[in-house]
């Protein structure tokens, strides 16, 4: 079996090699047989958890996994603040995600605004006014999810892409997303992973932020029918191809 851009890879985790704790697609053996053969490969999440507790979850499956073997938001913010020159930053997030950007970080002058979770903090109205009055001076600012809410105890509950989009409107500018399917995110992955001109495999569960923002970024594809999946997925998707277990990318 042979897929373009064997040998570097970008994988997704929840969905595609864990549920919760629990082990996926036989994802340990896959990930071990990766290590074995020499290839270079990034776990990458939309969740902006530190890179140690990722570790920690693969840790309860028996893989021993460094952390710099994780990828997320956060990461890609950090690569888009080398790319793009920013210096000073306003970071809306708890201090275990403040801590995780390589910036100095200023709340009275900052040449970025970077949103990675209001609920944590319990952001107040003024903070919110802050953050339009920044934006109204030119200010710009990037978010780690586009997400207007999640489930908790089978209820929704606000999430960073509900003040987002209130800030969005408020301002009327626009704030990208540096989580998937954004082509940056995939961009700053390749970044830390292998040079410019190699090829990359995206493999998830999800159709539409693991293949499309994949296919974006100019990457093969793999999509697992796991996770997120639904028949019919690869039709809307179009992966190069579809497994329904990892092991079959190993023979």
């Amino acid at each position: 079996m042979y897929i373009v851009g064997m040998g570097n890879y970008i994988i997704d985790i929840d969905g595609t090699l864990l549920e919760g704790n629990r082990e996926l697609n036989h994802g340990s053996a896959f990930l071990k047989c990766l290590e074995g053969r020499g290839d270079r490969f990034l776990l990458a999440t939309n969740s902006i958890k530190s890179p140690r507790m990722q570790a920690r979850r693969f840790a309860e499956i028996g893989l021993s996994l460094e952390p710099d073997r994780f990828y997320s938001p956060v990461n890609c913010v950090n690569w888009y603040l080398g790319e793009m020159g920013y210096s000073r930053v306003l970071v809306v997030g708890s201090r275990e995600e403040r801590d995780q950007i390589g910036a100095e970080q200023s709340s009275d002058d900052p040449d970025l605004i970077i949103l990675l979770d209001f609920e944590k903090e319990d952001v107040s109205y003024g903070e919110l006014q802050r953050i339009a009055d920044h934006m109204a001076r030119g200010c710009p600012a990037v978010t780690a999810s586009g997400s207007p809410y999640y489930f908790k105890s089978g209820k929704k509950q606000i999430d960073t892409g509900a003040f987002v989009r209130l800030l969005e409107s408020v301002t009327e500018r626009k704030i990208p997303v540096l989580g998937k399917p954004s082509p940056d995110y995939f961009r700053g992955a390749r970044s830390l992973l292998c040079g410019p001109g190699e090829p990359v495999t995206v493999i998830g569960d999800d159709w539409q932020t693991d293949i499309l923002g994949g296919r974006e970024a100019g990457f093969s594809t793999v999509l697992v029918a796991s996770g997120k999946y639904r028949p019919g997925d690869e039709e809307k998707g179009r992966p190069d191809l579809l497994v329904n277990d990892l092991l079959a990318l190993c023979r």
